[in-house]
């Protein structure tokens, strides 16, 4: 059993049995027989019976192979036996440079969560994101300045309180480069966006708020942490959210996950076992590349 805070291993385990499911269809055309009958389990632990040592062995002469897809599924299966302490190899001598984007990404973290729980003292691999900010910023810009039209209501979220300067700050903000709210504007008109960004309720400026707060933490790379509190309270209705803005505004979350190492950020941190097991909400994973 995974101990507390079982969250980020939760989510690791999430995101490699997702990679694994995105080569699935290239095991299933040109994977041989034998990588086809390890079975890939929910929670990516191969069983520990008779069949055990031939599974691992066939999954490991995969990873290390030339099919850089089959290799990625291989590795995911493997990295994942791995977070539950079964470690037949050295993970850190897997390939995982051959793998894009997210598939990359999801095997890293997960490297880095086996050696933070079973403290495997090797080199670990630097953390890599599914997008590179680049990517990840624009769409969320674009989501943001949808408030343009909608000041006023989130100047006032304050009780009116300052409403005139907050509104004052929050459009020099729309207009600025990249949203970006800086040092000085960490009250106006951060104060009236966080506050909104709490209220899920408060109708067609929730999401662009959240969107602004997503790219506080990836602009200041988390110091006022502004989405684990919301993921914690709100990811049901963020992952229900409509396009064009549920993609852009969880994109953004993971990237702000992705920066930080396992445990780091973790919006469930005072949760027991059980209630993160029957109620917690993981980051979607997208195959991007």
């Amino acid at each position: 059993m995974i101990g507390f805070s079982d969250w980020p291993q939760r989510q690791a385990l999430h995101d490699l049995r997702a990679a694994a499911l995105a080569a699935r269809p290239a095991v299933e055309a040109r994977g041989p027989e034998a990588l086809r009958a390890v079975p890939l389990e929910d929670d990516l632990q191969l069983a520990c019976d008779t069949d055990y040592l031939p599974r691992y062995e066939v999954l490991h002469e995969v990873a290390l192979g030339a099919d850089a897809e089959l290799s990625g599924y291989a590795m995911a299966l493997l990295v994942g036996d791995a977070v539950h302490g079964q470690i037949g190899t050295q993970p850190g001598l897997l390939p995982y440079r051959s793998q894009p984007g997210a598939r990359r990404a999801a095997l890293v973290r997960g490297l880095h969560v086996v050696d933070a729980r079973h403290g495997l003292e090797s080199a670990l691999p630097e953390l890599v994101t599914s997008l590179p900010t680049e990517r990840v910023i624009p769409p969320l810009v674009e989501v943001a300045r949808r408030l343009r039209g909608s000041v006023e209501a989130v100047a006032n979220a304050d009780y009116g309180m300052e409403a005139t300067r907050h509104g004052a700050a929050l459009r020099a903000v729309l207009d600025g480069e990249g949203c970006r709210m800086s040092g000085e504007q960490r009250w106006y008109p951060a104060e009236v966006v966080e506050l909104t960004g709490h209220d899920p309720d408060s109708g067609d400026i929730w999401l662009p708020c959240i969107a602004l707060l997503v790219l506080d933490d990836i602009h200041h790379n988390g110091a006022h942490d502004q989405t684990t509190f919301r993921w914690m309270h709100h990811a049901a209705r963020l992952l229900d959210a409509p396009e064009p803005l549920r993609g852009p505004i969880l994109a953004g979350i993971r990237h702000v996950m992705e920066r930080c190492a396992p445990g780091e950020w973790d919006p469930y941190f005072e949760w027991l076992p059980k209630e993160i097991g029957q109620s917690a909400l993981m980051v979607p994973w997208v195959d991007v590349a």
